[in-house]
């Protein structure tokens, strides 16, 4: 795509022949992102099935996951990096950056590799993401042996045990710490520990 055209929903043609559709961002940085993931007031519930994160869900003009399956046929074509923008709850705009990211088959439950941090928030928390399964309420593959993190963080992510980001938990964005809420922990160096989110945005695009 030019670089004067507009962001919107395009459909994509991927290597395996196969066309999908998806919202690209050609503003941020000189364009070219394809966005995963968009947040930003709540009128989608993120609880979801295995199934429905594997497909994706949502209207790609509003809130949605464009879907676990969909990541990983974008990302097993070649190296791609990815982008999170977030707002707290009063507005003021943070992101994380990753020179790499990358999400496995479905036999491999789309296990994430995401590395090379930068950014203004205080603390990368995707470090601790990186090489998880993803988890759901129904198919929990954590690394916690004694809680279901899905089940207890409301949402569908790559926990650990159980994390430190939280990007599709329940929308309530407040100045509470609220780990079941969508969070990024210690957003900044006076927030609370389970930052809150008024916003999110995560988008990924290839590397040139």
């Amino acid at each position: 795509m030019s670089s004067s055209t507009p962001s919107g929903v395009y459909n994509i043609t991927l290597e395996s022949g196969n066309v999908m559709s998806a919202y690209c961002d050609m503003d941020t940085l000189g364009g070219g992102w394809t966005v995963i993931q968009k947040r930003y007031d709540g009128s989608l519930n993120f609880y979801k099935t295995w199934e429905e994160y594997k497909q994706g869900f949502g209207d790609l003009n509003f809130e949605f996951w464009l879907g676990n399956e969909n990541m990983h046929l974008l990302t097993s074509s070649g190296s791609h990096e990815l982008r999170i923008e977030m707002e707290d709850v009063d507005g003021n705009a943070y992101y994380a950056s990753y020179i790499s990211f990358s999400v496995d088959g479905e036999s491999f439950k789309y296990l994430l590799s995401v590395s090379g941090f930068s950014g203004d928030v205080f603390k990368d928390q995707m470090l601790y993401n990186d090489f998880t399964r993803f988890s759901t309420k129904d198919s929990d593959n954590d690394d916690y042996s004694s809680q279901d993190c899905a089940e207890n963080l409301q949402g569908g992510w790559w926990y650990a045990a159980c994390g430190t980001t939280n990007l599709n938990g329940a929308y309530n964005p407040s100045h509470s710490s609220d780990e079941t809420a969508m969070h990024w922990r210690e957003l900044t160096a006076t927030s609370p520990y389970y930052t809150t989110l008024r916003a999110c945005k995560m988008m990924i695009r290839p590397v040139t």
